[in-house]
């Protein structure tokens, strides 16, 4: 029951509704067709800033309210669970939508972020999510080929295998090739196996874990090289645009990559 509680909340948090929002209207699905007061109770939240939050709810569709016969108490009922999937599919065709005409944004955004080639540029990306748009800048550049230095670490990290599995579809989708070099783990050598690399365009080196325990993520990718710690509660991401440092990096892997060994 929690889990599905869970679901629903981070479900409607998609949907635009703010933390305590979300816990108003969890509340008054628990409550039924209740007043602000039985609702605060159950959101433990004082009356006040309860009425307000579900008159918010009200204006955005998820309440509904209803006046007693003779009376001028309010009594509020949360939408139910067609509404709320009327509610996604049309935030889904928004954001279809939305997504249909980005590409037509591009040159403003080219116009507007553009910098020029030869001064270096130092990104720093904060959290989970930040960490997210970091890694899929070495998709968003386009790059020929990506090389990596990683560790197995990456499949028991904050990522879900979800994402992980995303973001090498989405690679290969755009013909981008990858080669890794990493520490020589069991875990490791069984994910990556050789019909997995093949059909995601990865070739994958390994050296000694007692010479080469990689912890972090470094991903070089045309002039740029990305940085990311998952050190959990602290991940955090840095980007260097820069031409020499990452032909120096591209170098380093090159002398690594002969002198390392297919697992395999």
């Amino acid at each position: 029951m929690n889990d599905q509680k869970g679901e629903l909340k981070e479900l409607v948090i998609n949907l635009g509704l703010s933390e305590v929002e979300s816990e108003v209207y969890l509340a008054a699905l628990e409550s039924g067709n209740a007043t602000a007061s039985q609702i605060a109770k159950i959101a433990r939240l004082q009356r006040v800033t309860t009425y307000e939050v579900l008159k918010r709810l009200s204006n955005r569709g998820f309440v509904k309210v209803k006046v007693k016969h003779g009376t001028k108490v309010k009594y509020f009922l949360p939408i139910g669970l067609q509404e709320v999937k009327n509610k996604v599919k049309t935030k889904k065709n928004e954001l279809e939508t939305s997504l249909r005409g980005i590409d037509s944004l591009s040159s403003f955004f080219n116009q507007k972020l553009s910098i020029q080639k030869t001064k270096p540029e130092v990104l720093y990306f904060e959290g989970v999510e930040g960490v997210k748009t970091a890694i899929h800048d070495t998709l968003d550049q386009r790059p020929k080929e990506i090389l990596s230095f990683s560790s197995d670490k990456w499949l028991d990290s904050v990522f879900s295998k979800n994402f992980l599995k995303e973001y090498w579809d989405r690679r290969v989708a755009l013909r981008i090739a990858t080669r890794g070099i990493i520490p020589n783990e069991n875990k490791a050598i069984s994910y990556f196996n050789k019909k997995k690399n093949e059909s995601e365009l990865r070739q994958v080196r390994s050296l000694p874990k007692d010479k080469f325990d990689f912890r972090n993520e470094i991903d070089v990718y045309d002039n740029n090289i990305c940085i990311v710690s998952l050190e959990e509660g602290k991940e955090h991401a840095i980007i260097i645009r820069s031409e020499s440092l990452a032909q120096s990096m591209r170098d380093v892997f090159e002398v690594l990559w002969m002198v390392s060994g297919v697992y395999y």
